[in-house]
């Protein structure tokens, strides 16, 4: 996912046509996401796991120590469904586990 997904943008005209506009961002996002879940197998994952996942993240303050915010654990639970997504449509895995939820 990062190698082949989040690359710099590439615009053609003013519409972008492949990658993401903040790829520091989105590897801000990405990092947890390979910490916990990095040495699973991808068909081991399950809903009960991103569900745990979830928890756990909102358990864990922030390198300033303040409560982490909503948005910063849906910004990472995003970019784990669009992984999971992309999982499916490669046929590594059968159905997306956040379907089960």
């Amino acid at each position: 996912y990062i190698a082949n997904y989040l690359q710099e943008a590439v615009y053609i005209g003013d519409k972008k046509v492949s990658g993401v506009r903040g790829v520091e961002p989105a590897l801000y996002a990405v990092k947890p996401l390979v910490e916990y879940f990095g040495s699973k197998k991808i068909k081991s994952i399950t809903y009960g796991d991103i569900r745990t996942y979830r928890q756990v993240r909102f358990t864990t303050p922030t390198k300033h120590g303040t409560q982490r915010s909503i948005a910063a654990v849906n910004k990472e639970l995003g970019k784990l469904k669009r992984m999971l997504n992309i999982a499916v449509r490669e046929q590594w895995l059968n159905r997306n586990p956040f379907d089960n939820g």
